[in-house]
């Protein structure tokens, strides 16, 4: 679409929606990336803080439970030895001289009272280990006695003779248990005492403090395995997650963060892997429960755009309409004097009721018009004065010819007598001699319309350097527009103060969410009595009304904004407006001055040809008035013979012949003259 086609008003109204949008549609996008960047950054870091909080107190519970395990240990030597000393007597384990351990349970029952552990004693035969002795039950609630150990258990207990700590799976569920050998006087290891202490437990404490935090509203902890186990979650424990790609990454990298759609919502989630137990310890929230700060600036700049783009409309709208009716009143009168300059009609003036901006434009053209006006009616009284002169040439030549036949009468009565030729002699003199006065006349009116034609295109001249001042008229113009320039970057410095308030709000923006993070972080550590949730939600309320403020001066900016925006549009249209009516009134206007200056070159022509006929005719009458002169002279000598009489008579015949056609040129000349004024119509 070619730019120059578009109305000025259209111009004007998609200029404002330009400089009225485009700031507050960047400022949005800014406000809203950087709001949203943060807050996601910050939610982040809390989540990577609480795994890593959360990591530590799972290892401490389990090195307090390793500890525990160890102390009860210590319980269940001193309460097996003190017994006596182990040996192995008719395949079974003695105490001292006569304590039989195998299916006597007093021990481990005692151990278990005080520990609250599970504790057996095996006895190794054979090449491996079974429970003689045993606090740990089966599914139906008898004592698992006969159940060997593992192999893992035997070959660092029994084969390497080391104390054996760690995770163990004992009928199916896994226990924190510490193996310790028994061995005989002789130092050879006959059995093995057991402590064990289920992890259910310790997990169910660790499930119950991770329950207590709550991120945003719905946000929560769990932990699964290297196999895609869940351990602990708040619904789908035992459950594997393995057929998710989150959980395959999860799996694969061990700890980072990971963002994924779960029941419809992203959600993110920070993650570390716990070794000792092959947990991978999971926190995580859903996105949209912390980003109300955000859609609040979003909503907001929304609406602030779409006011700001109606306003902006509807101002232009009407300023538009204001500029183009008065520019519009100067191109159709510059049209209409156009047209009938073309017809030959200059008497039309241009309207100078216009705005003060464009005023220049017809006062210039009607001081134009007028210089034509000017020109055209002094070419006209040079052509009346011309075509009079020829009128009264003509009645020169009618004498001059009467005066002729005359003298060819004279001559054919030469024979009566020379006194009477002598007599139309001097008759032919006078005549003559009036015709001499009457060629000066010509002459002199000749020369006036030369000095006329001349006049002209001086006057031509003069109004091309008036052209010349209208076209610096238009190097004034884009001044205005250069104005129109400095409004703009003023606007531009404008947006700059909004963009500085924008990081105003967007740090308060930070500082809420931030509060409101520690908040829901106190809440979910105190539980129901979180007295401090009271303090940190009046901390968001302040900064809840310093968002306001914020907001208050973004609007502020935004009208300074639209001031600005109006400014630039009638500076701009001012410029822009008068250059291109400006190339409008010029163009027509060229137009019909070209045509006066061709005419103008057609009168000068004939006022030349005048001129030299003017000359011709005097060389002419010099001429005529040597032969009268002379027939004078052959009146007087009319005895020498009527010979040299009749031929003077003929060249003087000749002569006004010549005379003649001259003066049918200039009145030819006068006459085009008179049909090339009267075509145009100053009155």
């Amino acid at each position: 679409m070619n730019f120059k086609n578009i109305t000025i008003n259209k111009k004007i109204i998609a200029f404002a929606l330009i400089l009225t949008i485009l700031p507050m549609t960047a400022v949005g996008i800014f406000a809203y990336d950087q709001t949203a960047n943060a807050i996601r950054e910050q939610l982040h870091e809390r989540l990577d803080e609480q795994v890593s909080m959360e990591e530590q107190y799972v290892e401490a519970i389990f090195n307090i439970a390793q500890e525990n395990l160890v102390a009860s240990a210590g319980v269940a030597d001193e309460a097996f030895y003190s017994t006596g000393e182990p040996t192995l007597s008719d395949g079974n384990m003695v105490l001292g001289e006569d304590y039989v351990v195998n299916g006597n349970n007093e021990i481990v029952d005692h151990v278990k009272e005080q520990t609250g552990s599970e504790v057996s004693i095996f006895q190794v035969q054979d090449g491996y280990a079974t429970r003689i002795s045993t606090t740990t039950t089966n599914s139906d609630g008898s004592r698992a006695l006969g159940s060997r150990i593992s192999d893992e258990v035997y070959t660092s207990v029994v084969t390497n003779g080391k104390t054996y700590t760690g995770r163990a799976s004992v009928l199916g569920e896994y226990f924190l248990a510490y193996y310790t050998p028994v061995k005989d006087a002789s130092g050879n290891t006959i059995g093995i005492l057991s402590i064990g202490i289920p992890e259910e437990v310790y997990r169910l404490r660790i499930k119950e403090q991770m329950s207590s935090i709550v991120f945003g509203e719905t946000g929560y902890m769990y932990v699964m395995d290297s196999n895609g186990d869940v351990i602990i979650h708040p619904s789908i424990e035992g459950d594997n997650l393995l057929e998710n790609d989150f959980a395959k990454e999860m799996v694969a990298n061990k700890e980072g963060r990971v963002n994924y759609i779960w029941n419809g919502r992203e959600k993110t989630v920070s993650y570390s892997y716990y070794p000792e137990k092959d947990w991978i310890i999971a926190s995580g929230t859903y996105i949209d429960e912390f980003e109300a700060p955000v859609r609040a600036i979003r909503n907001g700049l929304i609406a602030a755009i779409v006011v700001f783009a109606l306003l902006g409309s509807a101002a232009a709208l009407l300023m538009g309409r204001s500029i183009s009716r008065g520019i519009q009143k100067i191109v159709t009168d510059f049209k209409q004097i156009s047209d009938d300059a073309l017809e030959g009609k200059i008497n039309r003036r241009a309207e100078p009721d216009v705005d003060i901006d464009f005023i220049a434009i017809p006062a210039g053209l009607n001081e134009i018009l007028n210089s034509l006006t000017n020109v055209i009616n002094v070419v006209r009284d040079s052509a009346d004065s011309v075509a009079s002169t020829a009128e009264e040439m003509s009645a020169s030549i009618e004498e001059m010819t009467a005066a002729s036949a005359e003298i060819s009468d004279t001559v054919g009565e030469i024979a009566k007598g020379s006194q009477e030729q002598s007599s139309r002699a001097d008759d032919v003199a006078k005549t003559m001699n009036d015709m001499t006065i009457s060629v000066q006349d010509i002459a002199n009116s000749a020369q006036n319309a030369a000095e006329a034609a001349n006049a002209a295109r001086d006057f031509i001249f003069n109004v091309g350097m008036q052209s010349k001042e209208m076209l610096t008229q238009m190097d004034a113009i884009k001044g205005a527009t250069n104005t129109s320039s400095s409004v703009i970057k003023e606007l531009e410095s404008k947006s700059n103060q909004i963009g500085e308030i924008v990081d105003i709000i967007t740090s308060i923006a930070d500082q809420t969410n931030l509060l409101a993070l520690n908040a829901a972080i106190e809440a979910a550590r105190a539980g129901e009595h979180g007295r401090g949730f009271a303090v940190v939600a009046d901390e968001v309320r302040k900064l809840a009304e310093n968002s306001g403020t914020a907001a208050s001066q973004i609007a502020e900016l935004l009208t300074e904004i639209k001031n600005g925006t109006h400014e630039a549009v009638s500076s701009m249209d001012a410029g822009s407006q008068t250059v291109e009516n400006g190339v409008a009134a010029l163009s027509g206007t060229v137009e019909a001055v070209q045509k006066i200056v061709e005419e103008s070159n057609r009168i000068a022509v004939m006022a030349e040809n005048i001129a030299a006929a003017a000359e011709e005719q005097s060389a002419s009458i010099e001429e005529v008035t040597a032969t009268v002169d002379e027939v004078a002279s052959i009146s007087q000598e009319a005895a020498a013979g009527t010979q040299q009489t009749s031929a003077a008579m003929e060249q003087q015949s000749a002569t006004v012949q010549e005379i003649s056609k001259s003066s049918q040129l200039l009145a030819e000349m006068a006459s085009d003259m008179q049909e090339i004024v009267g075509k145009y119509v100053t009155e």
